[in-house]
């Protein structure tokens, strides 16, 4: 058995842990696991995505917006 992971499926499952932060509405947990992420696998393909995502929640919750539910799907904000 590994004892191991992959560092691409770690930044897989940092993304999940981010599609969960923002639809929980936590910056602070979407952020921690985007920094991890950029850490462990900078090239990782869904960087991009994620950091736009994280930065709408960020600027979502500094406007006060936060408690107007949207669905974070497939790294897209709809």
């Amino acid at each position: 058995a590994r004892s191991r992971m992959h560092f691409s499926e770690y930044a897989a499952l940092g993304e999940g842990y981010i599609r969960v932060a923002v639809e929980s509405e936590d910056v602070e947990e979407a952020r921690s696991w985007l920094k991890r992420i950029e850490d462990v696998y900078p090239d990782y393909h869904a960087l991009g995505d994620l950091r736009q995502v994280v930065a709408w929640l960020a600027a979502r919750n500094d406007a006060g917006g936060i408690g107007k539910k949207r669905r974070f799907l497939g790294g897209l904000v709809k």
